[in-house]
């Protein structure tokens, strides 16, 4: 059931275009300035993915009071995870002359539980890059 619901996964799809733009020419051939910015950015994204991600997984073994207690963290830490990805296709957009506004659309379209996919998508590839 598991493995069914990720071959369906529209959220794959989009961390997957977010993996090409981080591999883009554009970006990593940026310098100075720029370069640390978009570090930064590209940074806190996945620094968001995983604390919310964090969060998601221990949900599953939350009681009922304490699901009530970390509700409103939990959407705090949804919130700056979502942020943080627009910024970040809005940065890649400015360093590459607009070549993944695509990308930004869909954030504007996405379901709000695509993005919580795709925090857990982005965390799974930390962890397994870190092998």
């Amino acid at each position: 059931m598991i493995l069914d619901t990720i071959k369906k996964d529209k959220a794959q799809e989009f961390t997957e275009s977010l993996e090409s733009m981080f591999e883009s020419e554009e970006l990593t051939n940026l310098t100075g300035e720029d370069r640390d910015e978009y570090l930064e950015a590209v940074s806190a994204m996945k620094k968001n993915a995983v604390t919310y991600a964090q969060m998601r997984e221990n949900w599953e073994f939350m009681t009922r009071e304490e699901r009530i207690n970390k509700d409103d963290l939990r959407t705090s830490y949804h919130n700056e995870f979502m942020t943080s990805v627009k910024l970040l296709i809005r940065l890649a957009n400015m360093y590459s002359d607009n070549r993944w506004s695509q990308l930004l659309r869909e954030t504007e379209e996405m379901p709000r539980k695509d993005f919580g996919d795709i925090a857990c998508y982005i965390t799974y590839l930390i962890a397994v890059s870190n092998r």
